[in-house]
């Protein structure tokens, strides 16, 4: 027997070999037929261009210009004119479409006229010919406007700042690079503190030790086995004696100027306990910029979803070693997992955003900068991080993929039995026929939830007329009278009366179709104490494309609100992924809302100073300025095809351009701008475009 054995684990090793030969062949033919089959499409691509190029290039092409240029002209005049009457619909009417036309050309001067001849390169105001998502162009546009005079360098009267530096095998001159970085800080009381995860590189281990010896704010750990990036970077902690850590990666870089905004940032905000920046992407030798996250301010919601805090991170570092630093066995999403143990044990206000880049992260093969799947155990490790912090705080939930996006998260709610009720409030008028057909979609598919409908009605409704006729069991269904010219917010003051399950959900729309369990899932999230108004995205199936319509609500300007990512096509992720991430806003599209009951408790819980949807948007802004998180998820999904009720291009045209109305939303909001769920870096159109409008 143990002759045989050595034979049959041949023969196994040898079928293996075979098999492993014959996938490799089947792969290699596979890649030489796709490889015949590209070059071939190439070839026939050229020979299109060349005859295209032979068209544009006669006689005849070039003598029919004079006529064919005018005809092209009205042909799509008269496209615009019939899709006209649909843009004035989706932004309300004539007089928030002209509004928008005016804000436009007092943006763009008469070069608007130019942009509209233009539309292809995308230019924004001030963007002069740039694309307006050029960052790079953006980028130099703004190094050259920055004040000539250099600002005041801090002293070393500042706090110490540890930089923590992991290192395993690094390429030479990128390390270089990035500690050249650190000692080239405009801000000088800092200490580089390195370790090395057992490189075995001769060269490094040179390089480190000479550091060593030249810089006595350069501090070298050489460990003696390979513990990989928590381990190394705990290492690395373990060097630091300053009051904050700032994190590094070892082939990054960060601005001259990035610890001096840090230590005023921590003058600013004294009790800081993390504090964070935008961050942009670099190649590999460091010259072309690839783009920038500029951030919103701390939102849990989103945190949730991937890491918002990320570069640069900043760390208050008796914290850091309250929670025992870096945890190994998550490698990948070490430092989300370090912030979330770090944020169960501060308060909100004490994450502080600096909406400015201080953080080059470069993008190499093997880094996450490049591409997620560079590092796929990163989400397993992000999940599981987040799993433990639910647990730690006490929250029941399930960690899951994005369903847009499998490399970011979303957290689904524990639903508890005693909960499971909720009052529908329908505050429209529409057709007794079409009302009934609508709500009976609704209730089929709102989950796992006991649902009863109260409908305001100007035009006398009845039960009755509002029960479909082949239903198994009724709807329980309430109509509450209303005048005609009662307001939504009046209509909900009517109905609220009449709400007696555990939640509500406010709908001022009429819809075609709601995503399977709907209400079941809007009412997970609005179940969590910490949460105001839960809302879904609202998409607009009224064209040949369904596109983004209704969503979290974006206030980018004194007196200008917008509606997130309204007008990208459903499949598209948006900025930074934010269009398919659930997020807090402060304030969301009063189209669907749902809340706990509790919340709109109250003889009128719904003021009526502002009129229209814009008094469901103020009670959206007071719920988050009382701490509460007004959450959109894309996780649920509603449409909508009557253009009539299509989301605004600014909401606050609603309030007229003169009156009481508006005087008394700038009285009572616009001094809260900015708003923490944008960027000043991004443009006021709220479209996540750069803001080329310098400062």
């Amino acid at each position: 027997m143990s002759r045989e054995a050595p034979n049959i684990d041949a023969s196994a090793q040898k079928l293996k070999s075979s098999a492993a030969e014959e996938a490799a062949s089947e792969i290699s033919k596979s890649e030489r037929a796709l490889r015949a089959e590209i070059s071939a499409l190439e070839q026939e691509l050229e020979r299109i261009k060349t005859e295209l190029a032979a068209v544009k290039g006669s006689t005849i092409w070039r003598a029919s210009a004079v006529i064919r240029a005018p005809a092209m002209w009205i042909l799509g005049l008269r496209h615009g004119w019939r899709l006209l009457p649909g843009e004035v619909a989706r932004r309300g009417g004539w007089y928030p479409q002209a509004c928008e036309w005016w804000r436009e050309f007092r943006a763009y001067g008469w070069g608007y006229f130019r942009h509209l001849a233009n539309y292809e390169n995308n230019p924004g105001p001030g963007s002069g010919a740039n694309d307006r998502n050029d960052y790079a162009a953006w980028f130099e546009q703004r190094r050259k406007h920055a004040p000539t005079d250099s600002p005041p360098s801090f002293d070393r009267a500042g706090p110490l700042l540890s930089v923590v530096l992991p290192v395993y095998r690094p390429p030479l001159h990128l390390l270089k690079e990035a500690i050249d970085s650190v000692m080239s800080q405009s801000y000088s009381n800092w200490e580089l503190c390195i370790a090395d995860d057992a490189s075995n590189d001769e060269s490094l281990t040179a390089y480190l030790e000479d550091l060593r010896k030249q810089h006595t704010n350069i501090r070298i750990h050489l460990r003696e086995r390979n513990g990989h990036i928590s381990a190394c970077s705990n290492s690395a902690l373990a060097l630091a004696s300053g009051e904050f850590i700032v994190l590094l990666d070892q082939d990054d870089l960060i601005p001259p100027h990035a610890l001096e905004r840090v230590v005023a940032c921590i003058q600013e905000h004294p009790d800081a306990g993390i504090i964070f920046s935008d961050e942009d992407r670099i190649d590999e030798s460091g010259s072309r910029r690839l783009g920038a996250y500029f951030k919103p301010d701390f939102n849990y919601d989103l945190f949730i979803g991937h890491n918002l805090i990320s570069h640069l991170g900043v760390y208050r570092r008796s914290l850091v070693t309250d929670v025992g630093g870096f945890r190994e066995g998550l490698e990948g999403s070490q430092d989300w997992d370090l912030a979330l143990r770090i944020l169960e044990k501060i308060q909100p206000s004490q994450v502080v955003h600096i909406p400015e880049v201080l953080y080059h992260w470069r993008a190499i093969q093997g880094s996450t900068a490049l591409a997620q799947s560079e590092k796929t155990y990163t989400s397993t490790a992000a999940r599981k991080a987040m799993e433990d912090h639910l647990e730690r705080m006490g929250v029941a939930g399930e960690v899951l993929a994005s369903t847009y996006l499998p490399a970011f998260n979303r957290v689904r709610y524990a639903w508890r039995p005693e909960s499971r009720t909720a009052t529908i409030l329908v505050s429209f008028d529409y057709p007794a026929d079409q009302l009934r057909s609508m709500l009976t979609d609704l209730i089929a598919c709102a989950g796992d939830v006991t649902c009863d409908i109260v409908v305001a009605s100007s035009r006398g409704l009845s039960t009755d007329q509002l029960q479909p006729t082949d239903a198994r069991e009724p709807l329980r269904i309430q109509v509450v009278p209303v005048p005609a010219s009662a307001s939504p917010a009046q209509r909900l003051n009517a109905m609220m009366a009449h709400a007696k399950g555990h939640f509500v959900a406010i709908l001022t729309m009429p819809l075609i179709k709601a995503s399977e369990a709907w209400l079941e899932e809007l009412a997970r999230i609005a179940g969590q104490p910490r949460v105001g108004f839960a809302a879904p995205r609202v998409v607009d199936g009224a064209g040949l494309k369904d596109i983004f319509d209704h969503g979290g609500i974006l206030f980018t300007d004194d007196m200008r609100a917008v509606h997130a990512h309204k007008g990208l096509f459903t499949y598209m992720t948006g900025y930074a992924g934010r269009a398919i991430l659930q997020q807090s806003f402060t304030a969301v599209s009063p189209a669907l809302v749902v809340a706990r009951r509790e919340l709109l408790s109250g003889p009128a819980p719904f003021g009526t100073a502002f009129g229209g949807r814009l008094d469901l948007v103020d009670k959206s802004l007071a719920l988050h300025h009382q701490g509460l998180a007004n959450v959109w998820t894309p996780e649920v999904e509603i449409r909508f095809n009557d253009l009539r009720f299509a989301g605004r291009a600014n909401l606050l045209t609603e309030l007229g351009p003169f009156g009481t109305r508006r005087r008394a939303w700038e009285a009572k909001w616009t001094r809260r701008l900015p708003d923490p769920a944008y960027n000043r870096n991004l443009s006021p159109d709220g479209d996540f475009s750069l803001n080329w409008r310098l400062q």
